[in-house]
């Protein structure tokens, strides 16, 4: 067997789809759906079954996984401690998003500055409504808690509050703020992530009210469009970042939320069970850093 083609086989079957892995490895899906047939040829089984546009491991293919990930994984080590120990960081830094990419574009484009050598591959969780870390990533970025399958540490990286968008037509748009109780008025929408809607709920009980909320949409034109049906009681809850303000115009106010100021962790979780690569700790110990840094700027 070819290493080449046991990282394409890990590819397809986490992606669950030739052509998607054919696309992310920038080759032709003819030349990968060979490679499949190669594998099967050697080991006298079929690897995958069909699952309506999609195909998944069967049980032979569930046992070639697993000891292509952990045989990979070694030789991918071994070469990484040595090129470590000739004053290079190199290798590959596997990162599963359970909150939104956008919070840590700029820390992805600080890293591959610094280190150059260093490929990440941050993808988005397949379920984002259940946070579970676990050994088929390196690091992991989640808002709130998260379940986890074996030992793991974690940090918070930053504290993010939440804001409100409301229209200028809503009579919320004359303060410079919004309080929490203003919101038991509200219609309220929110970006589909469990922990924000969670967090957000529980902020409202304990002001005393039970918040009215009419919809969850990721998408600012999806957004845009339910705020548009009666925007002089409507308010979107969002997290502060600041990529939201093209998206909403002169038409639209962004206001912080008060009394009390509503917040949600974005933290890193990492596993404890066995040493990091020199690659994972390079940008776990990066990220910490950097966003050390960012808040003593802020402060």
């Amino acid at each position: 067997m070819e290493l080449q083609h046991l990282r394409y086989f890990l590819d397809i079957a986490r992606l669950e789809s030739i052509s998607r892995a054919a696309e992310k490895n920038h080759v032709a899906q003819p030349a990968l759906s060979r490679v499949v047939s190669v594998l099967e040829r050697e080991l006298g089984t079929r690897l995958f079954d069909r699952v309506g546009r999609n195909i998944r491991l069967n049980e032979s293919g569930k046992i070639l996984f697993q000891a292509a990930d952990q045989a990979l994984a070694l030789l991918d080590g071994v070469k990484e401690k040595i090129d470590y120990c000739n004053g290079q960081i190199t290798g590959s830094v596997k990162l599963c998003m359970y909150a939104p990419v956008w919070e840590f574009a700029k820390l992805f484009q600080a890293f591959a500055q610094a280190y150059p050598l260093v490929e990440l591959d941050a993808q988005r969780a397949a379920d984002p409504e259940k946070a579970t870390l676990n050994t088929d990533y390196d690091l992991f970025f989640h808002m709130g808690p998260a379940r986890r399958e074996g030992y793991y540490e974690s940090c918070c990286l930053t504290r993010q509050e939440m804001v409100t968008v409301v229209h200028q037509n809503n009579p919320l748009a004359k303060g410079k703020f919004v309080l929490l109780r203003d919101l038991a008025h509200q219609e309220l929408i929110l970006p589909r992530y469990t922990v924000l809607r969670d967090m957000l709920t529980s902020y409202c009980y304990q002001a005393g009210f039970i918040p009215t909320i009419i919809g969850e949409v990721s998408l600012p034109a999806g957004q845009r469009n339910l705020m548009a049906s009666t925007p002089e009681r409507r308010a979107l809850v969002l997290l502060e970042e600041d990529e939201i303000t093209p998206y909403w115009g002169e038409e639209y106010r962004i206001l912080p939320i008060r009394e009390p100021i509503c917040s949600v962790d974005l933290n890193m979780a990492w596993s404890s069970s066995a040493p990091l690569r020199p690659s994972v700790e390079a940008f776990r110990d990066f990220a910490m850093a950097y966003y050390r840094e960012m808040g003593m700027e802020q402060g």
